[in-house]
């Protein structure tokens, strides 16, 4: 593949598995926020419509199936704890470092999916948006500091 070689991921409440088995998948049913696992079923099923019943899902569409990502480049990621893709984006993350990708991830309590652009003016939603342009900053200038690990 050819092409400039990708800095940095960012990965913002990622929806990374199709499989929507996770036990926070199963916690978030109800409206709380604007996501919850009916709306994450219902979205999988729409973007994997195209595919043949006996067809396997591409990790391109569903990253957390992927076995083995070292070739991926540092990546910045978070969560909420009140988020159906809190148990995924968690097993993701572990997966990167398993396999050496530097990561940087947060899990913001009491957040809910969207809590960002909800409630922008809530001391956890500042933050977030702190935390995520210094990763930013750090991703396009990698003179300013190393990617780091902080669960």
């Amino acid at each position: 593949m050819q092409g400039p070689k990708i800095a940095a991921q960012f990965s913002l409440y990622p929806m990374i598995d199709d499989r929507v088995e996770s036990p926070s998948n199963k916690e978030i049913t109800d409206g709380r926020g604007f996501w919850n696992s009916i709306s994450k079923r219902s979205s999988w099923d729409m973007y994997l419509s195209t595919l043949n019943e006996n067809e396997e899902v591409p990790i391109y569409a569903a990253p957390v199936r992927a076995v083995g990502n070292s070739d991926l480049p540092p990546t910045f990621t978070f969560i909420d704890d009140l988020d159906p893709f809190r148990d995924e984006t968690i097993t993701y993350v572990q997966k990167l470092r398993q396999h050496g990708v530097p990561v940087e991830f947060h899990l913001y309590p009491g957040g809910f999916h969207g809590f960002k652009g909800t409630v922008p003016n809530t001391t956890i939603s500042r933050e977030a948006n702190e935390t995520f342009e210094l990763a930013l900053k750090r991703a396009l200038h990698p003179s300013l500091s190393e990617w780091k690990l902080s669960i």
